[in-house]
């Protein structure tokens, strides 16, 4: 069995969406064995989208590592936004 999670961050930004791939796959690239991470940036309705889907296997401690995962991407994501938000 797999769980699958998937983060879709939207913006009308491309500049945005591109920057935060670049912030986070260099974290993305090396995975446990049982972790898949996906990144993928398209189009859609006028809004750019970057995608992230993980994929582990299902066990108890497996599941806790993906939801480490989730919440380190957006704690970065967070820290991203605050930052922008200060340089206005």
């Amino acid at each position: 069995m797999v769980i699958l999670s998937v983060l879709k961050i939207r913006s009308s930004n491309k500049n945005y969406v591109e920057s935060l791939k670049k912030t986070l796959h260099p974290d993305n690239v090396i995975t446990p064995d049982f972790m898949e991470i996906i990144e993928n940036i398209y189009k859609d309705n006028n809004e750019y989208v970057y995608e992230i889907i993980i994929k582990v296997k299902h066990s108890a401690k497996n599941f806790d590592s993906l939801r480490g995962s989730l919440d380190e991407i957006l704690s970065i994501i967070e820290m991203i936004d605050d930052v922008l938000i200060m340089l206005k």
